[in-house]
């Protein structure tokens, strides 16, 4: 047994034996606004007709199944609801994710609980303890994990993971049945290129999905007995040039958790953009203050960046993903529309002619010093209009980064907003689960997917 099997085992067993009472308080609430943060974003999207028209999948109304597909009617088999569940929690880029991992461990571990919760009509406690410690696996296996120069987009590298972590747990197998259905997931992951994205492949939204739908499978080859590879997790790093840690597996399991370090969105769009579109605004903002503003393709637009985002600088829009990856366009939409929301970030102006004009002249350069963290993604934008006259603005936190994380008014915000009043009763309790410790046990997944009630 090499040594990424060894602590994949270690790790396994940790997970197993780990009680919900044994999760921290602070952990526990945490996850719970994790997974109120990904049902909102799968609701907000429920309605795009983008994600309508990649994800049509005929169902049998004599085999309809037992689950929800968030904003959809009816109920679905378990792996299509999940799968769906998923690809609408990422279509709108506005899911969380992990300041020190590659990974979105929350649209993995979420929608795969709840398809698997509602099936089984499980309480919310048994939900949020698989999530919590599924959402820990799948970090400690991406933050073991460091690749080169051309990353592996993560939703179709981990997706399998978290899930099936996710699913295992919740089946109740033992320590080795869920080392060997995560063994399982390494043989089956189908990794991709991250640039497919900034190419606007709007199919690069349905890897999460693909790999959930595995994770069912995955989890069920383990039940039945049937054996994994045992070197294919360290087969798999080896195939894509990565280095391991297998250390990072199993270092101050329980002490460290790695939802503390998780992040939320407020932007519909990728985070590597957030500190241009606020310094953008800001800088807008301020012009309109100081003089008549005509909002058109004529004005100058200099923004100094991290040096990742440098490469963010498409110019052809083929899609709403590349619109959310490309900072000409995000700042050219900001400028011409001043809105931000998830519909101006999308879709809503890629045929726009002026848009298309003014991103091919924003300037993307380096923000020189480059910045430390918690400041390492901070953004200073320049706008200089037809008369000379000139407005900047330096954002060295957007909001949700490491400096400037969200409160948990900001979370309600955005879900409210999201939701729409719909699964508020979910809502609202785990947006709040540390006045509902006393109650988690006696409270079902299912019933509460199928009831409303109001959320303040």
């Amino acid at each position: 047994m090499d040594e990424t099997a060894r602590t994949l085992q270690q790790l396994c067993r940790w997970a197993v034996a780990t009680r919900l009472q044994d999760i921290p308080a602070d952990v526990t609430a945490r996850t719970g606004m994790i997974a109120a943060d990904t049902i909102a974003c799968a609701l907000g999207a429920s309605a795009d007709t983008e994600l309508a028209d990649w994800t049509r999948f005929p169902i049998d109304p004599a085999h309809d199944g037992h689950c929800t597909a968030l904003g959809k009617p009816g109920t679905h088999p378990s792996p299509t609801a999940a799968a769906y569940n998923a690809i609408a929690a990422n279509w709108l880029q506005l899911d969380e994710g992990h300041h020190h991992s590659m990974c979105h461990a929350g649209i993995y571990c979420v929608p795969a609980g709840l398809a698997e919760c509602e099936a089984r009509d499980y309480s919310l406690a048994v939900f949020v303890r698989a999530v919590a410690l599924g959402y820990e696996m799948t970090c400690r296996l991406a933050r073991a994990t460091t690749f080169g120069a051309a990353p592996v987009h993560p939703h179709s590298l981990w997706s399998t993971f978290g899930a099936t972590a996710t699913l295992g747990l919740l089946r109740g197998l033992d320590s080795a049945a869920l080392s060997q259905a995560l063994l399982h997931a390494a043989t089956f992951t189908a990794p991709r290129p991250f640039a497919v994205v900034g190419d606007g492949g709007l199919a690069a939204n349905l890897w999460v999905g693909a790999g959930i739908a595995q994770a069912f499978a995955c989890t069920a080859w383990a039940q039945a007995g049937l054996r994994a590879p045992t070197h294919s997790l360290a087969h798999l790093g080896n195939m894509l040039g990565a280095k391991t840690d297998p250390e990072v597996h199993t270092e101050k399991l329980g002490q460290d958790w790695a939802v503390r370090q998780n992040y939320f969105k407020d932007l519909a769009c990728a985070g590597q953009s957030h500190a241009a579109m606020e310094a953008l605004l800001e800088a807008r903002a301020s012009l309109i203050r100081q003089v008549m503003v005509v909002f058109d393709e004529t004005v100058l637009i200099d923004a100094e960046v991290h040096d990742f985002a440098v490469t963010m600088a498409q110019h052809d829009i083929p899609s709403s993903l590349a619109a959310r990856f490309s900072i000409p366009h995000l700042l050219s939409v900001g400028w011409l529309h001043g809105r931000s929301d998830a519909q101006a970030l999308g879709a809503e102006f890629l045929e726009d002619p002026q848009v298309a004009c003014l991103r091919k002249a924003v300037r993307l350069r380096p923000l020189r010093p480059a910045l430390a963290p918690p400041h390492h993604r901070a953004a200073r934008v320049t706008i200089t209009l037809p008369g000379g006259q000139t407005a900047q603005h330096l954002c060295l936190a957007p909001l949700g980064s490491q400096a400037r994380p969200f409160e948990a008014a900001d979370l309600q915000r955005k879900c409210l907003a999201l939701a729409q009043g719909r699964q508020t009763t979910l809502l609202g309790t785990l947006l709040d689960l540390p006045s509902h410790l006393d109650e988690m046990d006696a409270m079902r997944v299912r019933a509460m997917l199928r009831s409303s009630g109001p959320l303040n």
